[in-house]
């Protein structure tokens, strides 16, 4: 069966800086503000596994502007450590100086955590996929994928 797309396991990821979007938005306890369910949190462990090689950024979101919920991803890098066996950063920032300078510093075997990709703006507008691509998020190098190197993307 051919499949129309790459997985992980047609591309090689080692000594290489791989943006990896995950879904780690995660029930919080409306009182403590805690996770309640690391579920989605844990379940990124073993792709994490399969790019020890590689320097990792994640993105990812916690809910929506104005929920009780929507907050910093700093507790769920906290949680994504126990699940892991190598460090795991975070950076308060997602396309700023800050974390394009902690992107750039990103070595291979190495986890960074950018925080909630919706505190942009940009990642919270409702518009058709050609805009979307136009967005400061999408085209600011370097988070700005190469066309080889995706891998759910089209050639």
């Amino acid at each position: 069966m051919s499949l129309d797309f790459l997985t992980l396991d047609d591309v090689e990821t080692a000594g290489k800086r791989v943006f990896l979007r995950v879904d780690i938005n995660s029930p919080i306890d409306p009182a403590t503000k805690r996770i309640i369910d690391d579920a989605r949190i844990k379940a990124v462990a073993p792709t994490l596994r399969d790019l020890e090689g590689a320097g990792v950024v994640i993105g990812a979101h916690q809910s929506r502007p104005g929920k009780y919920d929507f907050t910093s991803l700093e507790p769920h890098v906290r949680v994504l450590q126990m699940y892991v066996d190598r460090p795991v950063r975070f950076v308060d920032d997602v396309i700023g100086p800050k974390a394009l300078r902690a992107i750039e510093e990103v070595k291979p075997g190495e986890i960074l955590v950018l925080d909630n990709l919706r505190f942009c703006k940009e990642e919270n507008r409702k518009a058709p996929p050609e805009e979307l691509v136009k967005t400061e998020l999408v085209q600011r190098p370097p988070l700005r994928p190469r066309r080889e190197r995706r891998l759910r993307g089209r050639p």
